[in-house]
């Protein structure tokens, strides 16, 4: 199978700018990304998306595929990603090359091992997609969370009002961003990230960068 290693790192983030080539511990996020990509060994081929200056001199030097610039009209904070991965993919194709899936890789989430990319590409077979997950904290869950209605509090869900002991509450998951693996086909021809059977692989103890109390948080997990 040929997998597409996606990277996207757009300029403009605002809870940590520069968080694309600034350094954690040492290392870009970015470069990070890339070398836990090619450790992996899963990856046909690996590129950046980015319309950053800085991210096309970084990725250059290291030598991750730059193959083009991401538009100004995909760089939004309110882009989706499905439109990032399926103009990338796009490109890619007119160029002649057409991978058989899409391992989309966050930088923003430092934390993720060759291991777990592993994992999801084996994962891959049985469905149309592999999203990494997180459990939600009980406290958290949506049977336990409330609405504010005509000013008066009510259930979220209107099934929370059945569970009166939180250890009764379904397991929910959240997508955290580790990985995320689609089939070509389901990405261009269903116009889904997903598809009909999304395969979860759980993750524990992962990180997302969102502000700069999470990098903190990045460094102290990542010196330890």
């Amino acid at each position: 199978m040929k997998i597409l290693g996606f990277i996207p790192a757009r300029a403009g983030s605002k809870g940590v700018p520069g968080k694309n080539h600034r350094l954690l511990s040492g290392m870009s996020l970015v470069e990070r990304t890339f070398r836990i990509a090619c450790e992996s060994g899963v990856c046909d081929r690996i590129i950046v998306s980015t319309d950053d200056i800085a991210v096309m001199a970084l990725a250059r030097k290291i030598g991750l595929d730059v193959p083009f610039v991401r538009p100004a009209e995909l760089s939004l904070d309110t882009t989706p990603m499905l439109d990032v991965l399926r103009h990338g993919v796009g490109v890619l194709e007119l160029a002649g090359y057409r991978p058989d899936a899409i391992m989309l890789l966050q930088p923003t989430s430092p934390l993720r091992t060759a291991e777990q990319l592993r994992e999801a590409t084996s994962m891959l077979e049985s469905g149309d997609s592999v999203c990494s997950v997180a459990e939600v904290p009980p406290t958290l869950s949506p049977y336990s969370v409330m609405r504010i209605e005509g000013g008066w509090l009510k259930n979220f869900l209107d099934e929370g009002q059945k569970i009166t002991r939180r250890q009764d509450a379904p397991a929910a998951f959240v997508r955290e961003g580790t990985v995320y693996l689609v089939r070509r086909d389901v990405l261009m021809e269903q116009g889904s990230i997903y598809g009909q059977r999304c395969v979860p692989m759980l993750v524990t103890g992962s990180i997302s960068i969102d502000t700069e109390e999470d990098w903190t948080e990045a460094e102290r997990r990542l010196a330890a």
